[in-house]
């Protein structure tokens, strides 16, 4: 498995957590459903990890 590192403003981060979240209820499949449930889980740790992180400008 390859791993990626982006720079993704907090705020589009939430966006994409909410997008998933609507993915993830409309899966048709079990196996599309772990696929989803896998990159969510690991957006929702790097949202949270950072959830209190305030940058100076």
């Amino acid at each position: 498995m390859k791993f990626v590192k982006i720079a993704l403003p907090y705020d589009y981060l939430t966006t994409v957590l909410d997008c998933m979240e609507e993915a993830l209820r409309n899966c048709k499949t079990d196996e599309e459903k772990e696929k989803r449930r896998y990159a969510y889980h690991a957006l929702l740790t790097v949202w949270g990890e950072n959830a209190g992180i305030v940058k100076d400008d």
